[in-house]
């Protein structure tokens, strides 16, 4: 078994690629995506905040 660890303490990857998890974590691109959809988000309440100044209420 290769140990993950060199003898003075420092974590390394090993070419199996198992602790790719810690020094890449899923949720990063998570984030990512939570704030591209925040974006969609905030544009869409100032379209709706224009449409109702220049247009009125409708219903």
């Amino acid at each position: 078994m290769i140990p993950d660890v060199t003898p003075n303490g420092v974590f390394y990857l090993p070419p199996t690629g198992w602790l790719t998890s810690f020094y890449n974590p899923p949720f990063k691109k998570l984030i990512k995506y939570y704030k591209i959809i925040i974006n969609f988000v905030v544009i869409f309440d100032a379209i709706k905040d224009w449409a109702l100044f220049t247009f009125g209420r409708v219903i």
